[in-house]
């Protein structure tokens, strides 16, 4: 699109051209000719934004959002982490001390908050119960490790402490532009009709908590439709995968069979030997490098190869490291179409 600038020296050109006449940037006429192509300008920009809201590889937010509708599909929205709280006290109570649903806990002085989501009882002569809870804020921000939530927002009467036996887990942030947008552009290439492969992949990527599916016609004999699912964060529950088995059998094709499953998680323990651009402490590095790895294994669909080539081309992409020689694994991993790669243990040192 044309510039601010070369649309006043276009302007100032064409005045020129017609009167004979250089207006100066201070006179009146300036000014106005600058007002006018400042005008223009706010236009063709205008202009261009709308014609770049209707091509899914340049929309974004809400006009992306639109255009995934025309086309059957909807952005993921975020998942709230969920998890169980311990609440104790340091001497065993004659009575019960009772703990109400909403009880508000957070993970340290400014973590994320949690909230109890039903009563729960610590029982006289005992000291602890527990209760589910969730956090307040849905996002990714809401996993944290056993141990993190140790702080009581509304404390409940006799109540001396508060901690999670184990994670919080589930939590995920929105889809991003760019996911949503590679899934438009799929629909184009490989548009869902009838109950071809396409289909059945777009309904199960529908469900909330799927991440990425496999579909795989005939692998259980003629008439039957496999498909393997992976979860947004971790492995989807029976009650998530039974979910889309009811939405996969009310469009199925009439004497077709449909197998869904969760699918098999291959772990993959990691050691990364980094060579760090200048300027980078190992730390810096290490921390840009697990945001970069954690994405790179978000990206890895059901049935697709782990490549230890795109692997390093991912962490060298963040900047911080101009070179990743993998130790482990020593190969890379050829992934069946019910398999789903994952990271297990990540060592990152620097490169000697």
């Amino acid at each position: 699109m044309v510039s601010y600038e070369e649309l006043v020296q276009r302007m100032y050109t064409q005045y020129q051209e017609s009167t004979g006449c250089s207006p100066e940037d201070a006179s009146d006429l300036g000014i106005r000719i600058r007002l006018l192509a400042g005008e223009i300008y706010a236009a063709l920009a205008s202009i261009d934004w709308l014609e770049k809201q209707k091509d899914p590889r340049y929309a974004q937010g809400q006009e992306l959002d639109y255009l995934a509708e025309e086309r059957g599909l909807v952005r993921r929205p975020a998942l709230t982490a969920s998890g169980t709280l311990q609440f104790g006290v340091y001497m065993a109570p004659w009575v019960d001390l009772k703990i109400p649903a909403g009880s508000l806990c957070r993970a340290g002085e400014e973590g994320p908050a949690y909230i109890t989501l039903e009563d729960a009882i610590i029982k006289s002569g005992t000291k602890t119960a527990s209760v589910p809870a969730q956090a307040v804020e849905p996002g990714r921000q809401g996993n944290c490790a056993a141990g993190a939530v140790n702080q009581m927002v509304t404390v409940p009467s006799g109540i001396g402490y508060v901690t999670n036996e184990a994670a919080f887990t589930g939590g995920d942030d929105p889809e991003t532009d760019e996911s949503l947008r590679v899934r438009i552009q799929e629909i184009f290439i490989n548009p869902a009709l009838g109950g071809n492969v396409s289909a059945y992949k777009n309904t199960a990527l529908k469900h909330d908590r799927v991440r990425s599916a496999s579909v795989v016609p005939r692998l259980e004999g003629i008439g039957t439709v496999s498909v393997y699912l992976d979860g947004r964060e971790g492995e989807l529950s029976q009650q998530d995968v039974d979910e889309v088995r009811a939405e996969l059998e009310k469009m199925r094709e009439i004497g077709t069979k449909v197998i869904v499953k969760a699918a098999e998680r291959v772990v993959i323990p990691l050691t990364l030997q980094l060579r760090l651009e200048a300027g980078w402490s190992l730390v810096q590095a290490q921390e840009v490098c697990k945001t970069a790895l954690e994405e790179f294994f978000r990206q890895q669909e059901v049935g697709r190869s782990f490549r230890r080539s795109a692997l390093v081309a991912a962490l060298v992409a963040t900047g911080a490291v101009w070179d990743v020689v993998v130790q482990a694994p020593a190969y890379d991993y050829v992934i069946a179409a019910s398999e789903v790669a994952v990271p297990g243990d990540v060592l990152m040192q620097e490169a000697v």
